[in-house]
Parts: structure tokens; sequence; C-alpha cells
């Protein structure tokens, strides 16, 4: 069947969402929308580029504009999935501004999919019920922009850590992204992480930007950000304690590297994603 593009309905043009049960059976593409549907019950079988792939509770599935896709209800089952559909050019904005460079690598995964974790399922869930019941267009658009956070927050971790070791890099390498892929250690500099495996500063700092085709320093940078961005959206945490966690002594010091890190302090950072 040829595959035919899907109207969507929405306060704006950029960002949609929408809740289905059981099938969608029209073979569609979105031209210029990438789709995160996430299974919140029961399964159902997805058909995408002429494959059949089964999608179980909890499942996260990215589908970019070209791909050509539906939803087909196996029979005596039942399932219910959310679907946050995203223009391109603005995906890319927020990658942008996340200081991530994942929207070519996502385009050239053959199928994205992830077994989220009880946590981010929960807060997907919570977040689809304030899509829902926002009592304003604006309300609605802060909503479905919040709900993409814990989205991407699941795609970093998985391109961050499953994707960012490679056998090809050396034990030195691997060891160190590990280290800095556990918020426990944001608290140190590169020359402690270095001592934690086992080598000197300089050793480590040729081996890893050789590898990686980054310094430790700048992807140590890069993590901070990460969970510093993530503690802001989903913690009750204080900016001061947030600076603490990320290895800053208070709010200020940490200000000025999260300026540098994406031209924004924390405070106009998370107000301009509110706005958006």
């Amino acid at each position: 069947m040829e595959a035919v593009r899907l109207p969507f309905e929405s306060p704006t043009d950029k960002i949609m969402f929408h809740i289905y049960h059981n099938s969608y059976p029209t073979y569609h593409t979105h031209i210029d929308f990438w789709e995160f549907m996430f299974v919140s019950e029961g399964s159902i079988v997805h058909k995408i580029n002429g494959q059949s792939r089964t999608l179980s509770k909890n499942t996260l599935c990215v589908i970019r504009p070209a791909d050509k896709h539906c939803m087909i209800q196996s029979p005596q089952t039942s399932s219910l999935h959310f679907n946050l559909a995203i223009r391109s050019e603005y995906l890319k904005s927020i990658f942008a501004g996340f200081g991530l460079e994942l929207y070519d690598k996502l385009q050239k995964d053959d199928f994205i999919e992830y077994n989220v974790s009880p946590n981010i399922a929960e807060l997907l869930v919570k977040y689809s019920d304030n899509i829902l019941c926002a009592d304003s267009a604006n309300t609605k658009i802060q909503a479905m922009t919040l709900y993409l956070m814990p989205v991407l927050q699941e795609i970093c971790s998985h391109y961050l850590i499953n994707k960012g070791i490679k056998r090809q890099y050396c034990y030195c390498t691997n060891e160190l992204i590990q280290l800095m892929n556990d918020p426990v250690s944001l608290t140190l500099g590169v020359s402690e992480l270095a001592k934690k495996c086992g080598y000197s500063y300089s050793h480590v700092n040729r081996v890893f930007t050789r590898d990686m085709g980054i310094t430790p320093t700048d992807y140590l940078k890069k993590k901070k950000l990460n969970y510093a961005q993530e503690l802001i959206l989903h913690s009750d945490m204080s900016m001061s304690e947030i600076a603490f966690k990320i290895g800053y002594s208070g709010y200020s010091h940490f200000s000025d590297f999260f300026k540098s890190m994406t031209s924004f302090t924390p405070v106009e950072w998370v107000n301009n994603l509110r706005n958006l």
C-alpha cells in the first residue's frame, strides 16, 4: 500500500500529541515530522519500513520523517500508546539548545527502540495526563515540551552509554567513559578520574582524545551539563544543590559553567524552555 501523510491537529505546528488505543492500521509517513511513540499498556505489532516488530509495555520507539509505518493489534490483545510528533527543524533546535549532536545519529540507525526504566515510564504517563488536562493552548504546548524531556533523556543515555563505548576503544578510554557515566563521579576532575583508572592525566588525555575525537575534559563538561539539566527538570533540588552534585561549591560558579555551555544561566535556560 502506498504511504500517505496524516494531518495533525495541535495548538502549534511544531509539536503535537496523540493517544491511541489498539491499532492504527493506515500505513503512513509524516514527511517533516518525527514521532516518539511510547507503549504504556499491553503490546502492539509495529510495521515499519516493510518489517514487523512487536513493541511491549514501556517500549519507546523513534519514527523518523521518512519511515513508513502502522500499528496492528494482535487478536485477543489490547494496547495503549502515546505519540508525540515534532517538526524536524524544531527538534534540531532543541538538540542544539542542549548542546547535543544526535540528529544525524538518529537518522542512521535502522530501528530505534528502547525499553525505558520504570521511573521514565512513570514520568511519561504523568506528563501525558498533564497534556490532556491542560486548559489552554499555551499550557498544552508547555506540557508537550515537558513530556519530551524524559524522552530525550532516554535517547541521550542510550547514545552516551551504549554507543559511547566501542570495542575498538582501548581499555583506558572505556573505563574512563564508564566512570563519567556515573553521576557520583561528576564531582571529580579528569586528573582524579585518571588516578582511579590507574593512569596518568597525560596518558588519559592523549588516548581518550584519539579514541573519542573529544578531550576527556570536554566530555566530562557535557556529562555535567546533561545531568544538571536532568536535575533541573525532574527534581526538587535547589540550584545550589544541583551545583554541588556536579562539583561546584556554589551557584555562581555553576551558573558561569552553565552559561559557557549553553549561552544561558540555569534560570534563563529553564524559563526559555517553559516559554517554548
